[in-house]
């Protein structure tokens, strides 16, 4: 096909795509953003047609993925920032300046020189745009993991990372840290690696890692923000929950804007006032914390800020709970306590009530359908008027709900206690606690010395679930729980744990798990006569961890403790019914 015939077909796609943007109503609407995930996918589907050799779907997937570029460009024009003539010309330009070889004086014989060549006029043009020159830059954030990996060692090792002694290596580490926040992507430290495979051979293996290699973690990175206001929450014990709201803030690779503030002691330790200048940093790399104020900064004549006595969503009275530093609304009817509560007690952790969206929960109580947990259960009396509200959504939805609910009557009690929501009391005691008592009513008439006697059970814990049973409006819900044939009976487990694989072992679970939810693994260490906490400490047996393990793993590997992998704890568990 000669230049003419190229340029008519480019010019009929360009006029097609003008009409469409004016008279369909659907490519009317769309945005980058809007079409940046269905770019992707066009584009391995190129990739699929080419390594089939699928000559007929690769011309199909390049019009589509020329459809795009067309499309962006289209959306540029009309916000004034550029047209397709544009790309056209800055793509020529580019193609010219990085082949001085064929447009040039520059000499290129080899494929790989004229890559290398083409990596240094990047880093050229880097400098031209006022950028610093990062080795590792270039990178696109939104490559697959593997991908992304690939192309990072592809970058170091063309930047010779390759290093003879210790004070080289920890000038590398340094150069790496101060480019840290320019990066395309996140990183929270440096790994060095012996590259001679005689000498990595010499050195030992731990359980966890490789001997020839070492990590260095950053410290972590640290923002001044202003604070802009504090937002007060309630949560489902009644705890109203201070957040720092400030200014936007770049950090490890996101942008934040808010961190919780814990209670009214944090406040007053890191003197924290309206409009003071906050440290920010990530806890683990992930979760925003402030760390302090700065002293230079503080707004002159203004206050420490103190939490009202007075719950932010409905009024009432809130009081500073003795011997801790939280501050909660009495009032067990407030609307955010439900909300919260009801949040967790359909949660995957208490009732497991499939389906049961935060948005129902919220219309709901709005309503007047939900009053307290136990009015969940009375919900199929109000089928037709919840689908003719639309509150739940249609006939199909409403009743998919409806039967989720009837299904979690059988649940066993434990989940039942765990979804009440009270002070100190998690699955784990949930589980003592019924294991023992065996019904709600006996658990209920127990003395809180009957409770501290269980196994796992604290005086706190203990405390907490007394006085639970001695509030009249406790005592309702549960009774309206009983009416509704929510299971309130549990099976006392009385087999004894000797004998069993686990028996004696104290387990924390930490990571994502292949194959098993930490839930699962849970139930598999107890099965086996172990016991499941939260924490590491001395009294660990072992660590259960999977990928992203964090801290955890950090502090058992400093008390010594062993780590197992999934598949190390199935094959001890395997090895040892076998004996």
């Amino acid at each position: 096909m000669n230049k003419d015939k190229r340029l008519e077909a480019f010019g009929r796609l360009l006029d097609v795509m003008d009409e469409l943007r004016v008279k369909c109503p659907w490519d009317r609407v769309q945005t980058f953003e809007s079409l940046r995930s269905s770019t992707i996918e066009e584009t391995y589907e190129l990739v699929d047609a080419l390594l089939d050799h699928d000559m007929k779907n690769v011309k199909k997937e390049l019009g589509d993925l020329l459809l795009h570029v067309i499309f962006y460009s289209k959306i540029a024009s009309e916000e004034g920032a550029f047209d397709i003539a544009d790309v056209a010309d800055t793509e020529c330009d580019k193609l010219i300046f990085r082949h001085p070889h064929v447009f040039g004086a520059v000499h290129a014989d080899t494929p790989d020189e004229v890559k290398q060549n083409w990596e240094d006029l990047k880093l050229k043009e880097k400098e031209k745009e006022h950028e610093k020159k990062r080795v590792l830059s270039g990178v696109p954030r939104t490559l697959p993991s593997l991908v992304k990996a690939y192309r990072i060692s592809q970058k170091a090792a063309s930047a010779g990372f390759d290093w003879e002694t210790k004070e080289d290596i920890w000038k590398a580490i340094e150069a790496i840290g101060e480019m840290r926040g320019t990066l395309p992507y996140d990183i929270d430290g440096a790994v060095i690696k012996v590259n001679e495979l005689a000498r990595r051979a010499q050195l030992k293996d731990t359980a966890k890692n490789a001997g020839y290699q070492v990590a260095y973690k950053y410290p972590p990175e640290r923002k001044e923000t202003k604070l802009l206001q504090i937002e007060l929450s309630v949560g489902r014990t009644g705890k109203i929950t201070p957040t720092a709201i400030f200014e936007p803030v770049r950090l490890c690779g996101t942008t934040v804007s808010r961190c919780t503030l814990h209670n009214q002691d944090f406040i007053t330790n890191l003197d924290i006032r309206n409009g003071s200048t906050l440290l920010i940093e990530k806890s683990g790399e992930v979760i925003p914390k402030c760390v302090g104020v700065v002293p230079e900064k503080q707004p002159a004549g203004e206050p420490v800020f103190q939490i009202p006595m007075v719950c932010p969503v409905c009024g009432s009275p809130a009081v500073r709970v003795e011997d801790t530093a939280d501050i909660k609304c009495v009032n067990l009817n407030c609307p955010a306590q439900l909300e919260r509560l009801i949040d967790h007690f359909v949660g995957r952790s208490a009732m497991d009530i499939k389906g049961f969206g935060a948005v129902y929960v919220h219309d709901l109580i709005e309503k007047g359908y939900l009053t307290d947990v136990a009015d969940i259960f009375t919900l199929s009396q109000h089928r037709e008027a919840l689908i003719e509200q639309g509150i739940i959504g249609k006939e199909k939805n409403t009743d998919k709900l409806l039967a989720a609910i009837e299904k979690a009557k059988k649940n066993t009690p434990d989940r039942l206690l765990t979804g009440l929501g009270i002070s100190n009391v998690g699955k784990s005691a949930a589980q003592a606690l019924m294991n023992h008592f065996g019904t709600f009513d006996s658990l209920a008439t127990a003395s809180e010395e009957d409770m501290v006697a269980v196994n796992d059970i604290g005086p706190i814990s203990a405390h907490c679930v007394y006085e639970y049973f001695r509030q009249t409006h406790n005592q309702q819900v549960v009774q309206k729980l009983k009416a509704a044939g929510v299971n309130m009976e549990q099976e006392i487990v009385t087999a004894s744990k000797e004998g069993l694989p686990l028996s004696g072992q104290t387990v924390v679970i930490t990571g994502t798990l292949p194959d098993m939810s930490r839930e699962e693994a849970a139930q598999l260490i107890q099965a086996n006569g172990g016991k499941v906490t939260g924490s590491v400490s001395k009294k660990t047996t072992f660590l259960l961890a999977g990928e992203n393990a964090g801290s955890k793993q950090t502090k058992a590997e400093t008390l010594g403790i062993p780590i197992l992998t999934l598949e190390e704890l199935q094959t001890k568990l395997s090895q040892e019914t076998d004996e």
